[in-house]
Formats: structure tokens, sequence, C-alpha cells
């Protein structure tokens, strides 16, 4: 071993190979009884595994994932559904990413929506899956600013190239003709091919009548309602467990376990009618919550 190899490494940018190497010129030991063959498999795993790493954090960081919540972090209780361990250990294994399949997450006002979808969205950034995470007005209006420019199309293309987009706050507030067209081309680019997890406090059934009930209205729920899988979350506020608050906001525990309003994340993953999980729905999960 020399330092010239540890040179030329490091002149290819092969970083974790070097780091790997220069440990063994440290400590020769650590190389006893390898193959050349052994020796070399070891430089090109330190090497495979530190880009892989250096994967993750810029994944993290374009994905812009607004909380560092993560699923070990996940607070269960029979008040936010029987299910919900279940569910979301299925959701974890990530494979409705790879199958192109998406999750709507139901729920009133702070029940932990946005904490479980930002979970999710690091799991994948941590398996390497590209992956956006924005709320849905905010992504209307910065394309509503490219209609008509190259910069429109190209927008289209990178969101359809994600393995994973979280739109948060879906139908939180009315979408006109403008912003229904644009939500229409960015959940059809993906629709059947790339995984959207949808966070929304009401119901596909909602999301239509909002809109109007136009053509344009009923293809966007259906594609967002569609091929998914479905998680509603219920009991009281989060956030008034976090501040410690003693005078919890008292919400409404009448809601089904997930299972219940659509097909169970452990099932087969097939479609469902948005009249079918509405019925299910008290009336509050039909209103906007004030925040």
């Amino acid at each position: 071993m020399n330092n010239t190899i540890l040179e030329k490494l490091k002149e290819l940018k092969l970083n974790g190979a070097a780091q790997a190497y220069a440990a063994l010129l440290e400590e020769p030991s650590l190389s006893d009884g390898l193959s050349t063959d052994e020796l070399m498999l070891q430089l090109l795993e330190s090497e495979a595994n530190l880009r892989f790493a250096n994967r993750q954090k810029c994944l993290i960081r374009q994905a812009a994932i607004p909380l560092p919540a993560m699923l070990k972090d996940v607070i269960y209780s029979d008040e936010r559904g029987a299910d919900l361990r279940q569910n979301l250990s299925q959701l974890a294994t990530l494979d409705f990413i790879r199958n192109g399949q998406n999750v709507t997450i139901f729920g009133p006002t702070a029940t932990g929506k946005s904490f479980l979808a930002c979970a999710i969205a690091r799991k994948a950034c941590a398996n390497g899956f590209s992956t956006t995470y924005i709320g849905t007005k905010e992504l209307i209006e910065d394309m509503k600013l490219k209609v008509g420019t190259a910069g429109y199309v190209n927008k289209r293309r990178s969101l359809k190239g994600r393995a994973l987009l979280v739109l948060d706050d879906f139908s939180l507030t009315l979408y006109d003709n403008d912003d229904q067209a644009i939500l229409f081309d960015v959940l059809n680019d993906r629709y059947g091919k790339k995984s959207t997890i949808i966070v929304s406090q009401k119901t596909p059934v909602v999301w239509n009548q909002e809109m109007n009930g136009t053509t344009l209205a009923q293809s966007i729920v259906s594609r967002a309602s569609s091929n998914n899988f479905s998680l509603v979350l219920k009991g009281k506020s989060m956030r008034s467990r976090l501040r410690f608050d003693s005078e919890k906001d008292s919400l409404p525990e009448d809601l089904p376990d997930s299972g219940s309003v659509a097909e169970s994340v452990a099932g087969n993953c097939n479609s469902y009618r948005s009249d079918d999980i509405q019925t299910q729905l008290p009336k509050h999960m039909k209103e906007i919550n004030d925040e």
C-alpha cells in the first residue's frame, strides 16, 4: 500500500474509497488475510456507502420537508385509531412508491396529518426516492406564474419525475378554473406512474362539490382518490399536547378507523368511489377548520 494510490483515489473523487484506503494505511493489520478481490470489494463498498449517504442528504434538502418528523416518533393511542400502527408499518415498506400508488391522509385540524406525511417523506428520502413536499396552494401559485412559458413545461417535467410528491392542505382553499387546470396537469402527469400523498381535512366528495362538480373537477378527484391507500386520523389535537396545554381543544372522536373507509393498507390497493368514504365521515370533516 502506498500514498500514490490514495492520491489517485482523491483525484478521481472516489472519496469513500479514499477514506477506507487511508484507514488501511494507518492500520495495515486491517487488511491482513484479505485477498485482492476482498480488498477491492471493501473499497468499493465504502465508496458506494458514502455516495448513498450523500444522496440521502441531498434528497432531504431538495424535498423541503417542513417538519423533522420520523416514523419512530409517531404517537400511537386508541383515540388515534386502532389500526394506525399496522397501516403505517405497511406504508413504511414504501412499496406504494415502488408501485406508483397514492396515499390520502384525512383528519380534522391538528391531528397529525402533516407530521405523518413528513415522516413518510423523510423515510422515502432515506431510501433514495426523490421527493417534493409542498402546500397545494403554494404549488398552484408558483405554477400560475409560469403558465404559457417554458418554465411551466419544465416544472411539470420536474414534478413528474419525482418518485414521491406530497401535496399538503389539499382543498384548504377554493380552486378556480385556472387552479383546477394546473392541479389536473400535475395529477394526470403522475397518475399510475408515480406516487402522490394528499393531505386534507376534507373528503373527495367535498373536493368535487367545492370545485363545482365540473368534468375537470371530477377528473381531478378521480386521479387524487383512486389507486390509493387511505388513512383517517382522529382524536384530540396533537398540537395542544406538544404545548403541554392543559386546556386542550376537544375534537370530535367519532371518526371511523381508516380500515372502514377504504381498503386496508395491508390488503390490495384497489380504487374506491369517493361517495363510499364520504358517507362514513361526520360533518366536521366536510368543512375547513380554522388553524
